[in-house]
């Protein structure tokens, strides 16, 4: 689960999805990336809200949150983008068997 797995920069995430996320955003900032013109992928990142925990970590909003009190649907074109850019140390992975 991305949302709560350890951040790599444990300092200033909460969690890797708040870091995934804001180096996407880092991403179109720097110009490094552009998205094609598709409503449903920029609507939704559009409507991803992130908040400071007490300790000063970034966090990205939970989906339930985001449903309840901003009646938004889930991001999940967003978290697809997220993800296709997500920077992970594969010798760090770990495979946990069902």
């Amino acid at each position: 689960m991305i949302a709560g797995s350890t951040a790599n920069d444990k300092e200033h995430y909460a969690n890797l999805k708040a870091e995934a996320y804001f180096a996407l955003s880092k991403r179109f900032e720097d110009g490094l990336i552009s998205i094609p013109d598709e409503p449903n992928l920029t609507s939704q990142l559009s409507t991803i809200r992130y908040d400071t925990q007490s300790d000063k970590k970034m966090l990205v909003v939970s989906k339930e949150i985001m449903k309840n009190k901003y009646r938004v649907k889930s991001p999940d074109y967003a978290d697809s983008l997220m993800l296709a850019f997500l920077e992970f140390d594969p010798i760090q992975m770990r495979v946990r068997w069902l």
